[in-house]
């Protein structure tokens, strides 16, 4: 009963409990009440923080993401569907450094750039998916998402070799269009 109690103080009174006829179904109830609680407060949470926008938008509740491993590759997804990679923009943002692409130069360094359009990281695989989609976000089945994950660990790994070696031998990259930059 002080657990219950407990319970209760923390999530709210369900009437439902009350209805239920077993132990096991009450169980159940408390166990389902306690996950949409806890998602709720997940959700509000994170739609406090405009740098989550993208990543909430598919993903309904918090679990485990098969797409992170642990290695650079899977960090630069999970920093790119939080908003959280470091583009030009967000530099410019934060330490007022241009704001064009290290890549091309043609336009502000963005996750949309990144991701659809610098044309020094090829042409976009599927020119009709939009930014969530082509991250991994969306109600498509689990191959499909699959597939556009690894696309855009690909480019999102291609994007940041191709960034480090700007960043260390500027001179050496030339920041026009055409096709992909030297590998």
């Amino acid at each position: 009963m002080k657990r219950l109690a407990s319970l209760e103080n923390k999530f709210g009174h369900n009437t439902k409990l009350e209805e239920a006829k077993s132990e096991r179904e009450c169980r159940q109830i408390k166990r389902n009440t306690i996950t949409e609680a806890s998602t709720e407060r997940w959700r509000t949470s994170a739609a406090k923080k405009q740098s989550l926008q993208l990543y909430l938008e598919y993903k309904l509740a918090p679990d485990c993401e098969p797409f992170y491993r642990g290695d650079r590759e899977s960090a630069l997804l999970f920093q790119a569907r939080t908003g959280s990679l470091t583009t030009q923009q967000r530099r410019w943002k934060v330490f007022e450094a241009d704001p064009s692409c290290r890549l091309c130069g043609d336009t502000e360094e963005t996750m949309q750039h990144i991701m659809m359009d610098c044309p020094r990281l090829g042409a976009r695989a599927h020119p009709t998916l939009s930014l969530a989609e082509y991250m991994g976000r969306s109600d498509d089945s689990v191959d499909t998402r699959v597939e556009h994950t690894e696309r855009a660990e690909r480019r999102l790994k291609l994007w940041d070799r191709l960034c480090r070696q700007v960043d260390k031998h500027p001179y050496r990259v030339q920041r026009s269009g055409g096709p992909t930059a030297q590998h």
